[in-house]
């Protein structure tokens, strides 16, 4: 088989690899499940400070989720923008949510070693090694009335927590 053929099977494997159960860092703390999302906002300032304080409710309202940007285990990277009619009457908004979930650092170092070994991507390599890596697990994008941003941003919590936060809650084993 070609080497560079074998390396890209490997580096998917690898990559395949961190979406198995158990193979991202777990929220655990000794007396349960706790999941860390970062939440990040970009909007214009009038419904920035709306959909960050909608979305930050109602994560914790689910009772188990820490909001942090230290080593979060998911990140939501929200964007939104203004709709306007041609005659610029605000209509509406529309809400971007891509869902970020870090690589865990042994896979990161196992897709290090392939492309150290090939030698030919030192850039990539150095990008690498300095960023923290990230698998985009889903994109949303939602549309609304004006007067409907706190229900995108409750539909945006909710569709996230019966996605990835409830099958992690599964996952999640007491210690005996």
């Amino acid at each position: 088989m070609n080497p560079k053929i074998k390396r890209m099977c490997i580096f998917f494997i690898i990559l395949s690899l961190a979406g198995l159960p158990g193979a991202t860092a777990g929220g655990e703390t000794g007396k349960g499940y706790k999941a860390r999302v970062r939440l990040s906002v970009i909007a214009a300032e009038k419904v920035s400070g709306l959909i960050s304080s909608f979305m930050a409710i109602d994560l914790r309202k689910l009772g188990d989720v820490v909001i942090t940007d230290k080593d979060p285990e998911w990140h939501l990277a929200v964007t939104s923008v203004e709709l306007h009619t041609a005659d610029g009457k605000r209509t509406g908004v529309a809400i971007s949510t891509v869902i970020m979930e870090p690589v865990r650092e042994a896979v990161a170092k196992s897709i290090i070693t392939v492309l150290e070994k090939d030698g030919s991507l030192p850039a990539a390599l150095q990008v690498l090694k300095s960023k923290q890596l990230v698998e985009i697990k889903s994109s949303w994008l939602r549309a609304d009335a004006d007067t409907a941003i706190r229900e995108l941003c409750r539909g945006i919590i909710a569709d996230f927590d019966t996605q990835y936060l409830q099958p992690a809650r599964k996952n999640f084993q007491q210690p005996d």
